[in-house]
Order: structure tokens, then sequence, then C-alpha cells
């Protein structure tokens, strides 16, 4: 019997950055930090005192038959949905000729670095403001900028920014999530907009091949895309235009995990409305549309259509201390804290439930310090979580549950360190001790404030092939780690939410 889970319409917040967000805006008379070159990459880079001010200089080099220059610029790891909108912005004076682009990891392809260029640009003797426009290809779990001389070519830089902006006027949803054993089962994709008539940009990705089309929204402003046949393990549609991107996707499962899925969903039925808010870190961040949150969403809704929705207040890279701040910096007149956006009018919508996941980057420790000490020790642990659930709960009547934290996969981390020189510091997610002491101070927090504790830690060690439950980092969850958090929270919700 063809079994599958199917999502109604989830009320997923957009995947919007406003319609405008900085990532860096750089003065480099003040600083020139974060941009570097690379061992493999020709250039020079230095900062020069002119007439009592400093700037960034990139010169060419010769490497092998080529004379070029390429640097680049660390910047806050965000996902960029297909059809992004990226502006690089840079003023700059010097010879020769220029190229703005993007450094993209990640994403559906397995090239682990994908340059992304903008049109090339002829340098002058005066300072001149440049900017290029770049539409992200693909989805991308990162992408950071760069600057590229071809030739003989010197460039000497005053300021630069990249920004990622939107047309504020376009509203695309998500689609569809859909979880199948045959790609039979599926079901066609809608996506509501506000552009009755209009024509958009589409992206179908059947595992690692893409196919792009357009397609013109209905009278009521609705754009249906029709499955693909087949597809092995992940089908992902995008529908794009104006830097605003709607996304959905389908999962292929075996017709047992989908006979599980089904079961569980089953047993759900709410008598009412029940939103969600969850603050988390990139397990909750990343692969959005089909990770942990959006199963919760999919079971929550199978046979209680429109009755479960959330919002997604994820931040990769998130610890206790980033949380704190930028929960304070929801206060008029506080400081903006790391990716303050995503916060934003946070506590404007009235929560049944708030679901804190964290962990992972707060247990993980350095090889310089023989991987002993964690990034927020237990005692700063526990004052910066009793912070942070008496902070929500001063704002909200919802139910208030942590989650334990994700055992990681600590030897596949150990096994990239054996890449990495003995001189060079190593970065270890999930070392069970330190993953152990983090949970035993949530349990004591919680006992403490009467807030719900929600034990995922078990029953992910207790998965024999654990390196399964994430993929190659070790860190980030796979679509099967996504779905063993999914159902114990799952069951967490049908006890509570009923």
């Amino acid at each position: 019997m063809k079994r599958s889970l199917v999502a109604a319409w989830m009320s997923l917040p957009l995947l919007l950055f406003g319609a405008e967000i900085t990532l860096t805006r750089d003065d480099f008379n003040i600083s020139q930090a974060g941009w570097k070159g690379a061992s493999y990459w020709a250039g020079k880079l230095s900062r020069p005192e002119i007439d009592g001010r400093k700037y960034l200089r990139v010169e060419s080099t010769r490497e092998n038959d080529r004379v070029y220059a390429r640097v680049y610029k660390w910047v806050p790891r965000v996902e960029f949905r297909e059809g992004t909108a990226i502006r690089l912005s840079i003023r700059c004076r010097g010879r020769g000729k220029m190229t703005l682009g993007l450094l993209s990891y990640g994403g559906y392809r397995p090239n682990p670095v994908d340059l992304v260029p903008g049109e090339p640009i002829m340098l002058s003797e005066t300072m001149t403001d440049h900017q290029v426009e770049i539409v992200a290809p693909m989805a991308y779990d990162s992408m950071r900028p760069y600057i590229e001389l071809n030739g003989e070519a010197e460039l000497v830089a005053e300021k630069f920014t990249m920004t990622v902006h939107s047309d504020p006027d376009v509203k695309i949803s998500d689609g569809m999530m859909q979880v199948v054993s045959d790609p039979a089962q599926l079901r066609p994709f809608v996506f509501r907009t506000n552009l009755p008539g209009r024509t958009v940009s589409v992206s179908v990705w059947q595992d690692l091949k893409q196919t792009k089309s357009t397609a013109r929204a209905d009278a009521d402003g609705n754009v249906t895309v029709i499955p693909p046949p087949e597809f092995k393990e992940r089908l992902a549609v995008h529908v794009y235009t104006g830097g605003v991107t709607g996304s959905a996707f389908a999962l292929r499962e075996t017709a047992e995990e989908c006979r599980r899925d089904a079961e569980i969903a089953g047993q759900i039925k709410l008598s009412r409305p029940v939103r969600m808010l969850v603050i988390g870190d990139s397990l909750s961040d990343f692969f959005r549309g089909y990770n942990f949150v959006d199963r919760i969403s999919l079971g929550m809704n199978a046979n209680n259509p429109g009755m479960f929705t959330f919002r997604n207040a994820g931040v990769g890279g998130d610890y206790l201390d980033r949380v704190q701040e930028r929960l304070v910096g929801t206060m008029p007149g506080m400081k903006a804290g790391y990716r303050q956006e995503m916060y934003q009018d946070l506590f404007k919508d009235r929560y049944d439930l708030v679901l804190i996941e964290l962990g992972p980057n707060d247990t993980r420790c350095h090889r310089s310090q023989n991987y002993a000490v964690p990034l927020v020790p237990p005692e700063k642990q526990k004052r910066i979580l009793a912070y942070v659930i008496n902070f929500i709960r001063r704002r909200t009547k919802a139910k208030i549950a942590v989650l334990s934290p994700s055992p990681s996969d600590p030897e596949s981390n150990l096994r990239r360190a054996e890449n990495i020189p003995t001189d060079r510091d190593f970065v270890l997610f999930g070392k069970p001790e330190l993953v152990d002491a983090y949970d035993r101070v949530n349990r004591e927090v919680c006992a403490a404030l009467n807030a719900d504790y929600i034990d995922i830690l078990s029953a992910m060690r207790r998965v024999p092939d654990r390196a399964s439950l994430y993929i190659d980092d070790g860190v980030h969850l796979s679509a099967r780690g996504g779905r063993v958090m999914a159902e114990v929270i799952l069951n967490y919700l049908r006890e509570n939410f009923r």
C-alpha cells in the first residue's frame, strides 16, 4: 500500500531578510578585518595609509602563466535561497579590470565552492563608486564576497558593502512539504503570491539535476508546479522574482518510515489552533523547508490542516550568549545583536509554545585547550538559560520547552581533525562529557523554573548508526536526523496539545 505524508498549507515565515539587510559594511580607514586571500590564489593584500587615511590595496601577482589577484571577506553565514538578490558595492580607484563576485558554499551541487561573478569593471585613477547585482543561481549554505583583478592591475578601496535585498511589494509563500515512498504519490506544488497574471522564475532540483523554466500566476495569484515523475532522495522547487523566493521540498523515505510518520500524525488531534516559536541554532536555521521544524509542522497538520503554524527564529552559529544579546536587542533603545533582524517583532504574535533548541555550539571545544573547555561553561549556561526563560515568560503566556542538546557525531569530527596540521586549532563538536554536562544543567534550570524538557539526546544516541543522523560534518542534521528529532517532539506535542 502506497503511503505519503503531505503538509497542507503551512504558515511558514517567508525567508526574507527584509527590504534590505546589510551583511557587511566596511570602512577600510577603520578596519579591513575579515578580508584575506588564500595560499592557492595569486595576489597581494595590504592596508596602506595615504594622506592620513587607510585603504584596502589589492595587487595582482603571477601564478604560473596567469597574472591576477583574488581576496574575499568572511560574512555571517546564512542560507541563501535560489533567486536571492545580492548587491555588492565598492568605492575604489586603480588600474586594470576588476570583478566583484561571490564565493558560494554548499547547495545542491557537490562542489565545495562555486565562483559566482558579476560583470567585469574597468578601473580608473579617480575614486569611483561601483555596484553589481547578483541573483543566486541556486540555493547555497553560505555566500562570501570576493574581489578579483585580472591581468596587471591594482586596486585601492575606501569602502565595501554587501547587502541582501528584495522587492517589499512582492510576496511568495512557501509551498508544501511532502514525504513519500514513491514519487508517483507527489501532488502538484502550489505557491501563493500577490502577483496575479505575472510571470515568475521556476527552478526544480531532482537530487543534483536542475531544470529551469517560468510560470504564470493565475488570477488568484497561485503558481502551480507539476513535480517530475522521479527523484531518488530529495526534490526542491523554487519560485522567485524580485529577490523574493518561495520554496517547497519533497523527501523520499522507505514505506516503513512513511507508515510510522503517518501513524504518529494520526494520533495528533487538535481542538484549537497552535502556534509555535522556535529559538535555535543552525539545526533550526539550516535546510529550511525540510528540517526538523518543518517535519513537526508536517506531522501536526497532517490531520489538522492549517491548525498548526510556527515562526522559526533559528540562527546558524547561535549559542546562549547570542540569544541573550538578541533578546535584549528587541527592547527599545537597546543595542542590536548579531542577525538582530531574525528577532524583529518577535513577541508580536501570540504563541502557545516556545521551543528552545541550543547546545551544539555551546558545547564546542578547541584542540588548543585539549578539548576540555566548552564555549559556554556550566555556570554561565545556568545563568543565561535562566535569563532567557524568564525573559520569554515575561512576554508571552506560552508554554516553554527546552530541548536537550544534539549529541553530534564527534568521531567524524575527529577524523576531520586528522587532516588539520597540529599547529592549527581545531573545533570539536559533540564531546560526550561536555554534552552530558550541558544536558544536566538544562534539566536543573528547567526543573527550577517549571519549564518543560524534551529529551532528544537519548533518542539520537539509541540510533545504531549515529553518523546517519548527520551530514558529512557530523553536526548538521541529515534528513534522517531531522526525522528522529521531529518524532520525539511530535510525541511531546501529542501529549501536551489536544
